[in-house]
């Protein structure tokens, strides 16, 4: 989201209107209407038949429990937006494929790769 966030600042800037995209707008830029940028048909919405990525962030942690949904979900997307990081993504699917689960990378070993991150690290401070 962060394309769209620079997308909304610029936006912004530009007209000295902070209401110039709204959150929403941002939202549909970053799916629907950035598929039918690139010419594709097929992505860019959660329809059958269409490729989809979807990543399921947490809306119950401390960071983000003062979220609340407004009449039409209108303060939600606008968090989702505008204040949400990395660090509230739960899992995440690509093409239907689950490669992170519950915080955890399902495709590598991730205690495995920071243990031999942390071996070639100390090669590195002896040689």
């Amino acid at each position: 989201m962060s394309h769209a966030r620079l997308a909304g600042r610029l936006a912004r800037l530009a007209s000295g209107n902070a209401a110039e995209l709204t959150a929403a707008d941002l939202l549909l830029l970053a799916t629907r209407l950035g598929a039918a940028a690139i010419g594709r048909d097929d992505i860019g919405a959660l329809e059958p038949g269409r490729w989809a990525d979807v990543v399921h962030v947490s809306t119950t942690t401390r960071r983000s429990s003062a979220w609340t949904t407004a009449p039409g979900g209108r303060r939600l997307i606008s968090n989702l937006v505008w204040a949400a990081g990395g660090r509230l993504v739960r899992d995440v699917w690509v093409a239907g494929d689950q490669v992170l689960a519950d915080g955890e990378p399902t495709r590598v070993d991730r205690a495995r790769v920071q243990a031999d991150a942390r071996a070639v690290a100390a090669r590195l401070r002896t040689a």
